[in-house]
């Protein structure tokens, strides 16, 4: 019976401690500096003029409400809807039309985990603009080029699986699960041998790695049922 509880238990503490990270702190910072500027203007325009600050307080207590209520909206958002989350942050945002039936790559709880797990239904061409990095508010490679700053290390990549461009996605098959051995590359391999069946599946692949971390990046793509799946693993060095 504890276990049943307990798994439940940590994702709302987790919810918990984001609602308070990104909702409740920074709502309490707005209202202080309104405060800071209220008490300025009593003190200098309002008290000399004799004049009421009411209908300033409760405009500040009014904004204040309705930044909370929208930074919590945003908490709950990415808690009960990760998907679009993940993929506004790790793929593009907004999000093209094209995209049907977008939801999270497992049924296990998604909305703590660090990188896209996400699949749905695209075009032929949506599926080359992620694969190029073209879509309008394309994220992927500024996700990379957050941890290289973030990390505070050397910026230079060691390993670089990509296209030509050293850039975009790379197709792969079998044949180069079989032949890469890095060990950069082993989480990507393995998602790319376990789901990789059949002609109408295809496989992509992004990986940059260096002192700065590992960014693993894997899109399949079934042009039968116009599927993708986009699963990513970040290892962040700080």
């Amino acid at each position: 019976m504890r276990e049943r509880w307990t798994e439940p238990m940590i994702y709302l503490l987790g919810l918990a401690f984001k609602w308070v990270g990104y909702a409740l702190v920074p709502t309490v910072l707005v209202f202080a500096a309104g405060a800071l500027v209220m008490a300025g203007l009593w003190r200098f325009v309002l008290r000399p003029r004799k004049l009421s600050s009411g209908k300033g307080w409760l405009a500040l207590g009014l904004l204040t409400l309705a930044f909370g209520g929208w930074r919590t909206w945003v908490v709950g958002e990415s808690f009960f809807h990760p998907e679009l989350e993940m993929f506004r942050k790790y793929v593009a945002r907004p999000i093209p039309k094209g995209v049907e039936g977008l939801k999270p790559a497992s049924a296990a709880p998604v909305m703590f985990h660090d990188g896209a797990l996400i699949e749905f239904h695209a075009p032929p061409e949506v599926v080359e603009r992620i694969v190029h990095h073209s879509l309008p508010g394309s994220k992927t490679l500024g996700v990379i080029r957050k941890m290289k700053r973030r990390s505070g290390r050397d910026e230079s990549d060691r390993l670089v699986i990509a296209g030509p461009d050293g850039q975009s996605y790379v197709p792969v098959d079998l044949e180069w699960v079989a032949r890469e051995k890095s060990k950069e590359t082993e989480w990507a391999r393995r998602e790319v041998g376990n789901y990789l069946q059949g002609e109408t599946t295809r496989a992509y692949v992004l990986v940059r790695s260096g002192e700065w971390g590992t960014f693993a990046s894997v899109l399949r793509y079934e042009r039968g049922r116009s599927r993708v799946v986009i699963v990513q693993h970040l290892d962040r060095v700080y």
